[in-house]
């Protein structure tokens, strides 16, 4: 598979962003022997914040807005609101990987995805939340690991 197929979203592409995902996909993958990670980031703008696009499942579901194939789901929105007015560029970044109904990794039934997401936090040094799901390819329900990220 080419490396760039493991990425569903990358809005705008970024170079840095793409190497700085990468990072945490060669980590997940040695560190749990799992193929199936898959990556993606957008840029977050003020759009986010206004009224239009009622009609966002994610938006009707949960009351977080979709940005690409993830949402803000599990992020403090005033928070959010404060970095855009502080700085030019952040990305909502995230690795999806493949769970089960259990929330066990599919590829490795040893590990709960709260596991995932204290490790990353850890060694990644950011804070990583986990809240949320999303269908790849042939997989009903991968949870996606999302992160900020300021450029």
């Amino acid at each position: 598979m080419n490396s760039f197929n493991y990425f569903i979203d990358s809005y705008p592409i970024n170079a840095i962003l793409d190497l700085e995902l990468f990072a945490v996909r060669d980590f997940l993958l040695q560190k749990y022997n799992i193929n199936s990670i898959y990556l993606g980031y957008n840029k977050i703008t003020s759009e986010i914040f206004s009224n239009e696009n009622q009609n966002d499942p994610a938006k009707m579901l949960t009351g977080a807005k979709s940005i690409g194939h993830t949402s803000i789901l599990g992020f403090d929105i005033d928070e959010m609101k404060q970095a855009l007015m502080t700085f030019d560029e952040i990305y909502l970044c995230y690795c999806a990987i493949p769970v089960d109904e259990m929330d066990y990794l599919v590829e490795n039934d040893s590990i709960e995805d709260w596991e995932v997401e204290e490790l990353l936090s850890h060694t990644f040094k950011r804070n990583f939340v986990s809240i949320g799901s999303i269908p790849i390819e042939n997989f009903e329900r991968c949870r996606t690991f999302k992160f900020f990220y300021i450029l």
